[in-house]
C-alpha cells in the first residue's frame, strides 16, 4: 500500500508533458502490434488474391482452349488456307493458351499456398487433363488433315477420282450411276449418316453387277478407275468416323475431356475458396481481437490522461469565472497551487495576476467615469452632423431627379425635332438609321425635309455631346429649317455658309479674341425629284459613295459651319458635287463616334477601313446598318462609348427604280388625258 502511494505521488509531480509522452508511447506500442498483424492479414489476404487470380486465369485460359478448338472445328476444317499453310491462326492460339495453361500450372503447382490448402493432388489431376486435351486435339488435326476439305485430302482425291469417271467414262458406267453415286457422296459428306454409305456400297455393287458380263478394254479401264473410286470413299468414311462417331470419335473424347476438365477446376475451385475464406477468417479474428485491446487500453488511458488534466482545469476554470463575475474583486484561491506540476504553477501565477487585475481595475473604473462624460459629448456631437449630412443627401437626391428630369424632357425635344427611323425608311430614299447617343441627349443630329421638287437630307456633329451638344443641334436643326423653309435657300452650300453666319451671329463669335470652339460638322445632300440630281456639300464631314460597287470615301470642306473666322475666309466656303442619282447605289452619312469608338480587348479605334469592310460585305443596303451596328457592338464590348454614333445609309437604287415608276404612271396618265 505504502509503495503504491509512493508511486502514485510521484506520478502526480511528474510534469503534464511527461504523463502525456509515457502514455502515448504506450499507446503507440499497441499501434505498432496492430499494424504487424494488420501487416501480415493483407500479406496473407494478397497471397490468397494472387493465388486465386492465377486459378481464374487458368480457367480463362481454359476457355480459350474450348473456344480456339471449337473454332478450329467450324471454321478451319472448311477453309482452304488450313490445308495449304497446314496449319492456321486457331491452331496456333490453342498451342499458345496450351503452354499459357501449363506455366499457370506449373505456378499453381509451386505455390506455398497448394500444400498449405491440401489440393496438389487435384491440381496433378488437372494438369494430366490438359495434357490428355492436347494429344487429344493434336490427333483431331491430323484426321482433320487427313479427310482434307474440296481439293485437299481425301475429300480432294475423292473429288478428282469422280471428275475423272464424269469426263472420260460416264458412258461406259452410265451417267445415271454416276451422277446418284456423286449424289450418295454428297449427302454422306454433309449429314455423316452410315445410311449413306451403304446406300453407296449397294450402288457400287449394282454397277459392278451389271457390267461382269461385258468383256471390253475401255470398260475394264473405267471399272478399275471406279474401284479406286469406292476405296478412297471407304476411306473417308473411316476417317470421318474417327473424328465424328458418336461413341469413339475424337470430338467425342475431346467433349468428355473438356467436361472432365470443367467438372475438376470446379472442384479444384471450391476447395481453395473454402481453404481461402477459413485462413482470412482466423487472421481477421485475430486482428479483431488486437483492435479491441488496443481500443480498450488507449480508452482507459485517454480517461484517465483527461481526468488528470480537466478536473484541476474545470476547478481553476471556475475561480477564473468567480473573479470576472464579481467584476475583478472577489479573488479565489484554487486548490491545486500546492502542486508540483504545470498545474500548480499555473494556480500560484492566477493568484498573482488576480491582485494585479484588481488593483488595475479600481482604478481603471475610476478614470472610466471620466471618460463616459466626454464620450457622451461626443456622441451628441456625431449625431448632430449624421443630421446634416442626412438633409444635405436628401438635397442632393432631389437636385439630380430634377436634373435627371430636365435632360429626359430635353431628349423628347430633340427627338421631336427629327424624323423618326420609321418615318425615314418610309421616304423616298428609303433611309435606314442607326442613332446612338452617348450620354441622355445627343450632340449628333439628323434632318430631313421635302417639297414638291427636292428631297433635303442632313447629318450633323455638333462640338461635343451631352447637354452642349444637344443646344448645338438644336440651333442647327432652327437655323436648317429658317434658310430652307423660310428663306428657300435651296443650294447646300449656300445653306452651308448661312448656318455658319447664324452660329457665329448667334454665338457672339466675332468679338472673341480667342480661336472659336462651338461649331457643327455637316453634310447637306439635295436630291432632285424630277432630274434626278443629287447635290451634295460638306463641312468637315466626310461621307460614303458607293457607284457601280466601288466605295468612294468623300470630303468637300474642312472648314465647319461655325468656325470660318479660324480659315479668314468670307466667301465661296463650301462646294458643290453634283452625281447623277441613276448611276448611285448607295451613300452613307456617319458621324466620327462610328471610327472612333475604342476596343475593349485592344483599346485600338474601330477606324474607317473595319467600317469600310462592313458596307462593303453587305449586299443589301437596308441591311448594312443592321451589320454596322453589331459589327460596332461587339467590337466595343464592355468598353465605353466614345462619341455619340450616328449613320443614314441612303438607297438610290430604290429612289431611281420608284421615282422611274412613278414618271411612266404620269406618262400614261397624261397620254390618256390627251
Amino acid at each position: 500500500m505504502f509503495k503504491f502511494n509512493s508511486v502514485s505521488k510521484s506520478w502526480r509531480n511528474l510534469s503534464i508533458f511527461k504523463k502525456v509522452l509515457a502514455s502515448m508511447m504506450l499507446i503507440f506500442f499497441f499501434n505498432i502490434c496492430l499494424m504487424l498483424i494488420w501487416e501480415e492479414h493483407e500479406k496473407s489476404k494478397q497471397e490468397v488474391v494472387q493465388y486465386e487470380k492465377s486459378l481464374l486465369q487458368s480457367e480463362t485460359i481454359l476457355l480459350n482452349c474450348i473456344r480456339f478448338s471449337n473454332e478450329f472445328v467450324i471454321t478451319d476444317a472448311k477453309d482452304t488456307n488450313y490445308y495449304i499453310n497446314k496449319t492456321s491462326k486457331n491452331l496456333k492460339e490453342f498451342d499458345k493458351s496450351i503452354l499459357e495453361l501449363e506455366q499457370q500450372l506449373s505456378i499453381l503447382e509451386s505455390a506455398e499456398l497448394t500444400n498449405k490448402f491440401n489440393v496438389s493432388g487435384k491440381i496433378k489431376t488437372y494438369c494430366n487433363l490438359v495434357s490428355d486435351l492436347a494429344y487429344n486435339h493434336a490427333r483431331l488435326n491430323t484426321l482433320t488433315t487427313e479427310k482434307g476439305f474440296f481439293e485437299f485430302g481425301l475429300e480432294g482425291k475423292l473429288r478428282e477420282q469422280i471428275h475423272v469417271i464424269e469426263d472420260s467414262y460416264s458412258e461406259q458406267i452410265g451417267i445415271n450411276d454416276v451422277l446418284e453415286l456423286r449424289r450418295i457422296e454428297k449427302d454422306y459428306l454433309l449429314r455423316k449418316q452410315e445410311y449413306y454409305v451403304e446406300k453407296f456400297q449397294l450402288k457400287i455393287a449394282e454397277i459392278t453387277e451389271a457390267k461382269k458380263n461385258i468383256i471390253n478394254d475401255s470398260l475394264s479401264t473405267s471399272m478399275k478407275h471406279l474401284n479406286n473410286y469406292s476405296t478412297i470413299f471407304l476411306q473417308l468414311v473411316k476417317t470421318t468416323n474417327k473424328i465424328y462417331d458418336e461413341n469413339t470419335g475424337v470430338l467425342k473424347t475431346l467433349n468428355v475431356n473438356m467436361q472432365l476438365l470443367d467438372t475438376a477446376l470446379s472442384n479444384l475451385k471450391s476447395n481453395i475458396l473454402w481453404n481461402s475464406e477459413k485462413r482470412l477468417s482466423y487472421l481477421k479474428n485475430i486482428y479483431w481481437i488486437i483492435t479491441g485491446v488496443f481500443v480498450l487500453v488507449s480508452f482507459l488511458l485517454i480517461y484517465f490522461i483527461a481526468r488528470e488534466l480537466t478536473i484541476p482545469i474545470k476547478k481553476l476554470n471556475k475561480g477564473v469565472n468567480e473573479f470576472i463575475q464579481s467584476d475583478f474583486e472577489v479573488i479565489s484561491y484554487s486548490t491545486y497551487k500546492n502542486r508540483q506540476d504545470e498545474l500548480g504553477v499555473l494556480s500560484t501565477n492566477f493568484l498573482k495576476l488576480q491582485k494585479e487585475i484588481g488593483e488595475t481595475f479600481k482604478n481603471y473604473r475610476k478614470s472610466a467615469e471620466t471618460k463616459q462624460l466626454k464620450l457622451r459629448c461626443q456622441n451628441e456631437k456625431i449625431e448632430i452632423q449624421k443630421f446634416l449630412i442626412a438633409e444635405h443627401r436628401a438635397t442632393l437626391q432631389e437636385k439630380n431627379k430634377r436634373l435627371q428630369d430636365s435632360l429626359e424632357y430635353a431628349l423628347k425635344i430633340q427627338n421631336n425635332l427629327m424624323s423618326s427611323s420609321d418615318e425615314l425608311l418610309r421616304s423616298d430614299l428609303r433611309i435606314s438609321s442607326f442613332f446612338k447617343p452617348k450620354d441622355v441627349v445627343s450632340g449628333d443630329f439628323y434632318w430631313y425635309f421635302e417639297n414638291e421638287n427636292d428631297i433635303f437630307l442632313t447629318l450633323a456633329d455638333c462640338t461635343g455631346h451631352g447637354v452642349p451638344g444637344a443646344f448645338m443641334s438644336i440651333l442647327g436643326i432652327s437655323f436648317l429649317n429658317s434658310a430652307v423653309k423660310e428663306l428657300r435657300i435651296l443650294e447646300p452650300n449656300k445653306i452651308l455658309e448661312y448656318i455658319n453666319d447664324k452660329i457665329i451671329g448667334t454665338l457672339n463669335a466675332e468679338n472673341r479674341t480667342e480661336g472659336l470652339r462651338d461649331s457643327i460638322d455637316m453634310v447637306l445632300l439635295k436630291v432632285s425629284k424630277q432630274s434626278l440630281q443629287v447635290t451634295i456639300s460638306s463641312a468637315n464631314k466626310d461621307f460614303v459613295i458607293v457607284m457601280s460597287d466601288r466605295l468612294e470615301r468623300v470630303k468637300n470642306s474642312r472648314c465647319s459651319v461655325g468656325s470660318s473666322r479660324l480659315y479668314n475666309v468670307k466667301n465661296n466656303l463650301y462646294d458643290n458635287m453634283v452625281l447623277n442619282a441613276e448611276e448611285l447605289d448607295a451613300i452613307y452619312l456617319y458621324s466620327d463616334g462610328i471610327i472612333d469608338q475604342f476596343s475593349a480587348e485592344t483599346n485600338k479605334k474601330f477606324k474607317f477601313k473595319r467600317f469600310e469592310k462592313v458596307l462593303q460585305d453587305s449586299n443589301d443596303v437596308k441591311d448594312t446598318v443592321g451589320a454596322v451596328k453589331k459589327s460596332i457592338s461587339f467590337w466595343q464590348g464592355s468598353a465605353e462609348q466614345t462619341d455619340d454614333i450616328s449613320l443614314l445609309a441612303i438607297d438610290f437604287k430604290y429612289f431611281v427604280q420608284s421615282r422611274m415608276k412613278m414618271l411612266k404612271n404620269q406618262e400614261k396618265e397624261v397620254f390618256k388625258f390627251v
